[in-house]
């Protein structure tokens, strides 16, 4: 039968595909990064999927485009870094996603075909290294097979000067009668090898992986600390509406992996940012508080003034997700923060808030040592003896510096007077110079007359809060935070909002919490004169209980519990930061170690059942005919024969799989046992000087070999005998 081979033609329609398929996977990695080139991106995609779709479209551009194109593309990509420098990432990424789309619709010879695979690699690299994705395991694992398989037909259609210029017509494509001309062709084995060869590769990678001794690359290469912007719901100024943009996003934005799932509050707070300042229906991280930042240059870890009291030993890994805030989330004392590579670090020490200098864009990862959860925050004594001198002395708030900017209740006249009609409208148990007791009743004064809902009704004209307090109608957490604050300033309590996360659940396939973006939160913190300490205050229904001293703030544990498949996916990017990202030195030596008794523990579990299979025979000789040694020893027996009629039969089986498949080059067991046969007499002639007898008997049976091997198709029934004469000859003596 004749072999069926692929015409030039579908060589090269074959290499641009997978051109193009590679480039797909180029700009798909490229996708996650946070440059602000969405759009552009976008645009690219579609211009790559196009002559994919519709290869004959490559044919209706004129040369002259490729021609005047390059310089066009030069000036823009030049006045692109002109315009973003120093930040010259984004537009280097633009530059790799121009080059990508004109490898894909320009004539492409052998050079150009390497230059796509080498940009396609170096884009998933670059993004890898930037993102730290989970993501890049997939593609790296995607673009292994594909650029070898570019590498494999590329070097099949190196056959000299001929076909060097040689350029697809694309006039008969069809996707159909592609795929089927390579099924027709494919060869099973040789695709089993290849396999075989890259899970040996992936195999090796993964060793060297583990073995090679840690090296960080953003370190080494500063320019690779990618960032970008804050969130507007966690940056230093916050409208009443961001925190509830981000609630809408259901994306992770926090992987807590602790000690333990009971040591962790039953409905936790991660506190991150303090709002002090009100102006314009915004509140904000006042200036003084930027100002007097404690700032510390390449470190890596920082030791907290106020140690945690409770959890002593305990270490929390963080894993928060790029494009968040630069502030930490964090949610009370600690006794320490470490980090996995030196970072610029702020300590805000009057606010009890802690930040990095840059947001970053990929994941960042830093562990807490001793991390309690704290209701209260022990104000600085700074602080406290700035509103002690205020009490007995009251000055002028407006344009107070923090923390008397805690006080300062910027809005009208008029409008001061609806908050008062609030606080006489409330029916104060107490004195109202009582923290708790007034934070209590306002709280449930607020959720008594207030619904909650992420689309707030009764905003108008004048201050938002103010006018929101006044229509009595549904809001969200930011309202209720804000009208609290305010309403707390008015009866003379300094306080302040503070935005985060609230919440969270589980995840018990690889024991970590998770908090999602839906968890993004704001509430309040009023301050108590007794204690000198700030007091968190969750005015939002559903968040908690009013009252301050209700057992419930302590309780642990009893969170939401994550499941399904979204639950197991998320399992496997916290794998990724824990076997992956943060892998380092002790790493490796814990796993050698524990590699080392996992060995050892095999290596004793072995011996120990040999000894118990050798007292089972022994037991058997002993005593072969009871019930139970004969229904075993019928089983063995039945194995036996089954393995040995199978391995009698493996022709016939072949053959079987042979008509199915209609693949005679690779499963004809006819051919397949004439070469095994024919490669047994050659090694055999080679190994020795054959005598007279023996060559004839070869002469014969080997042409015999060859005609079943490379002539027309023969069944196993008539290939029998010639398979028995050749086997016959290989006990031959060869001796004269």
């Amino acid at each position: 039968m004749k072999q069926v081979r692929l015409t030039l033609e579908e060589l090269h329609e074959i290499k641009w595909l997978m051109g193009g398929a590679i480039t797909l996977l180029a700009l798909w990695s490229l996708a996650s990064l946070e440059d602000q080139s969405g759009l552009f991106l976008l645009i690219a995609i579609f211009l790559v999927i196009a002559p994919l779709w519709k290869p004959r479209l490559i044919k209706r551009v004129s040369s002259r485009v490729w021609f005047y194109l390059g310089p066009v593309m030069l000036v823009g990509v030049g006045f692109d870094f002109f315009l973003n420098l120093p930040n010259f990432i984004p537009p280097l990424v633009r530059l790799i996603i121009c080059l990508l789309v004109y490898r894909s619709w320009a004539p492409r010879r052998q050079r150009e075909d390497l230059q796509v695979v080498l940009l396609s690699l170096f884009c998933l690299v670059i993004s890898g290294v930037l993102t730290l994705s989970l993501l890049f395991a997939v593609q790296i694992l995607l673009f292994a097979p594909l650029a070898m398989a570019i590498l494999l037909v590329v070097c099949l259609l190196d056959r000299g000067d001929e076909h060097a210029d040689f350029v697809a017509s694309w006039d008969n494509f069809s996707w159909r009668r592609l795929f089927k001309r390579v099924w027709r062709v494919a060869n099973f084995e040789v695709l089993g090898y290849g396999v075989a060869f890259f899970t040996f590769v992936v195999c090796v990678s993964t060793l060297l992986f583990v073995l090679t001794p840690r090296f960080n690359l953003e370190r080494a290469i500063p320019f690779l600390q990618n960032t970008t912007t804050a969130r507007s719901g966690f940056s230093e100024s916050v409208g009443l509406n961001d925190v509830t943009e981000i609630q809408q996003d259901d994306r992770v934005a926090l992987r807590i992996d602790g000690p333990s799932k009971s040591l962790i509050a039953s409905f936790p707070y991660w506190r991150m940012l303090i709002l002090d300042e009100y102006k314009n229906g915004v509140f904000n991280f006042s200036t003084s508080n930027k100002v007097n930042a404690n700032s510390l240059d390449e470190i890596s870890s920082f030791r907290s003034p106020s140690k945690g009291v409770a959890n002593e030993g305990n270490v929390w890994t963080f894993y928060m997700e790029g494009g968040i805030s630069t502030y930490l989330p964090i949610a009370g004392r600690f006794d320490e923060i470490q980090f996995t590579k030196k970072q610029n670090f702020k300590h805000y020490v009057l606010p009890l808030v802690y930040g990095l200098e840059e947001v970053s864009a990929s994941v960042f990862a830093f562990q807490i040592t001793d991390l309690s959860w704290d209701a209260t925050f022990r104000a600085p004594e700074l602080e406290a003896r700035q509103f002690e001198e205020f009490a007995a002395q009251p000055i002028e708030l407006t344009g107070a510096e923090y923390p008397l900017s805690t006080l300062e209740v910027t809005v009208s006249d008029g409008e001061r007077e609806v908050l008062r009609g609030v606080l006489a409208e409330i029916e104060f148990s107490s004195e109202i110079t009582d923290t708790k007791s007034f934070s209590k009743e306002l709280t449930e004064y607020l959720r008594a007359n207030f619904g909650y809902s992420l689309d707030p009704q009764g905003i108008g004209e004048g201050d938002p809060v103010v006018s929101w307090i006044e229509s009595k109608k549904t809001g969200h957490c930011q309202l209720f935070a804000g009208a609290f604050v305010l309403l707390a300033r008015e009866a003379g309590f300094p306080a302040r909002m503070v935005i985060g996360y609230a919440g969270g659940t589980w995840n018990p396939l690889e024991d970590y919490f998770v908090v999602r973006n839906t968890n993004a939160h704001a509430w309040a913190e009023i301050y108590d004169a007794a204690s000198k300490a700030w007091i968190r205050v969750d005015p939002t229904p559903g968040n908690g209980p009013s009252d301050l001293d209700d057992p419930s703030f302590a309780l642990q544990g009893g969170f939401q519990i994550e499941t399904g498949f979204a639950a197991w996916t998320d399992s496997l990017r916290i794998q990724w930061y824990r076997r992956v990202v943060n892998f380092d030195q002790d790493d490796q030596i814990e796993m050698a170690a524990t590699l080392g008794e996992v060995t050892k523990q095999m290596f004793h579990d072995f011996k120990a059942r040999m000894n118990a299979a050798m007292d089972g025979v022994r037991a058997w000789l002993a005593s072969p005919f009871t019930g139970f040694n004969l229904q075993a020893g019928a089983g063995i027996v039945t194995l036996l024969l089954l393995a040995y009629g199978s391995w009698r039969l493996r022709y016939r089986i072949l053959g079987v799989v042979f008509r199915i498949f209609r693949r005679p080059a690779v499963l004809d067991p006819v051919r397949r046992q004439s070469s095994r046969l024919l490669q047994r007499l050659r090694r055999r002639t080679a190994s020795t000087v054959p005598g007279v007898r023996w060559e004839n008997e070869y002469k014969h049976v080997s042409q015999d070999l060859e005609a079943l091997r490379f002539g027309p198709p023969v069944n196993l029934t008539d290939a029998n005998p010639v398979f028995a004469q050749a086997r016959r000859v290989l006990r031959l003596p060869m001796s004269r």
